[in-house]
């Protein structure tokens, strides 16, 4: 227990530290990603739908997941079932003679 205390205490200072001190890049640096092709400024507030629209499309993403899971497990279940019950057939007509 105390190996899982200090290790999440480990992960929490790096952490903190890692947050604290890293350097800040809105020095001079200007990413070449924020300023496209067509773009007038700086970039900053010009897409501000742009989180939303990345949290919706990871949002149909996941609901696109989670459906094709679920059909995957009704397939499985149906699989098993059907193996299930030619075993257990099998099994009983064993016990029968």
């Amino acid at each position: 227990m105390r190996f899982i205390i200090g290790l999440l205490l480990g992960f929490g200072a790096g952490l903190a530290g890692a947050i604290l001190f890293a350097p800040d890049r809105s020095k001079k640096s200007d990413p070449a990603w924020s300023s496209g092709a067509g773009q007038s400024g700086n970039g900053v507030g010009q897409n501000h739908n742009g989180l939303r629209g990345t949290l919706r499309s990871l949002q149909d993403q996941i609901n696109t997941a989670m459906s094709e899971a679920k059909q995957a497990s009704e397939e499985t279940e149906t699989e098993m079932r059907a193996r299930y019950e030619q075993a257990a057939g099998k099994k009983a007509k064993a016990a029968k003679k």
